[in-house]
């Protein structure tokens, strides 16, 4: 195996663990939020108004009965809200409240993803930005693969 690849993602989701607990810890206003709250939150947010807590139930390997109840705790406390489907009125589509999210911990990771973007634009060709964005699609499909029932 490439040595320099294997260190190189070891070091990606290292830091990526130390940027997300210390954005955790450091921020008064996610106080009120679980690590576990934060993942959903990041899960609803990346595809505002395409899931249902069936489907996220169903992509976690997680009981409906367990993520209905964790999007309604989080929608009591206004960090998400739920849209009835035109077509179907039994379906309700989850966004985040954009109304919660005037703080810091939003911010900055809103702030964070527009400077990898700007650095990355900057000082790689548009040919090696979509090399870049074809070897994260890689990365997440197998992250996927491997993580499905029974393949842990």
């Amino acid at each position: 195996m490439n040595r320099k690849l294997e260190n190189t993602i070891k070091k990606f989701f290292h830091d990526m663990t130390i940027a997300e607990l210390r954005l955790q810890n450091t921020n008064t206003t996610t106080f009120d939020l679980t690590y576990n709250d934060i993942l959903y939150l990041h899960l609803i947010e990346a595809h505002s108004g395409e899931y249902t807590a069936s489907k996220i139930a169903d992509m976690l390997y997680v009981s409906r009965p367990a993520v209905t109840q964790k999007i309604n705790e989080l929608e009591k406390r206004g960090y998400i809200l739920k849209k009835q489907s035109k077509e179907d009125k039994r379906i309700y589509y989850l966004y985040i409240n954009p109304e919660s999210f005037t703080n810091s911990y939003y911010k900055t990771l809103e702030k964070t993803d527009n400077e990898i973007i700007q650095k990355l634009s900057s000082i790689h060709s548009e040919k090696d930005v979509h090399l870049f964005c074809t070897m994260m699609d890689e990365i997440s499909t197998i992250l996927l693969n491997e993580t499905q029932r029974g393949e842990t």
